[in-house]
């Protein structure tokens, strides 16, 4: 019985450390910038296919928020292939003065291909929340609350 119980848990932890392909046998390349709005910490995973990792060009996000908002960035990462992210904080067009803040991600690509473009965002450490779109954009609105 001893045995069966480590081989299990040896199957087990093998399954936990082997490569897994993700979203249906597609490889992603991962970015992710950092950045405070009114105290309220928001991290971005961007992600791509990784064939397209050669043709990205400098990556984009705008952070639409209230007009008096609080707003910095933490952290930057080199970007994909080294090509930097341009991050940019705007004020939203209709501000209502509710805790809403407008994300827009662009990945530009020397390519005719229209690409898939996966967000992450987490909040505070809270639950990661998943956005899709293409190279040209991929809009959601976060509402954050300190």
């Amino acid at each position: 019985m001893r045995r069966l119980m480590i081989s299990a848990f040896l199957i087990f932890m093998a399954m936990l450390v082997s490569p897994i392909s993700a979203a249906a046998g597609w490889d992603w390349c991962d970015e992710d910038p950092i950045v405070q709005i009114d105290g309220v910490r928001v991290q971005l995973v961007i992600a791509i296919p990784v064939q397209y990792r050669s043709v990205v060009e400098q990556t984009r996000v705008a952070f639409d928020t209230a007009k008096g908002a609080d707003r910095q960035i933490l952290f930057v990462d080199p970007g994909f292939s080294k090509h930097g992210e341009r991050v940019k904080f705007k004020n939203l067009s209709d501000d209502s003065g509710a805790p809403m803040t407008v994300v827009t991600v662009a990945v530009p690509m020397k390519t005719d291909d229209i690409v898939p473009v996966r967000v992450t965002a987490t909040v505070n450490n809270g639950a990661p929340m998943v956005f899709y779109g293409t190279q040209d954009g991929t809009q959601f609105t976060l509402h954050l609350v300190p």
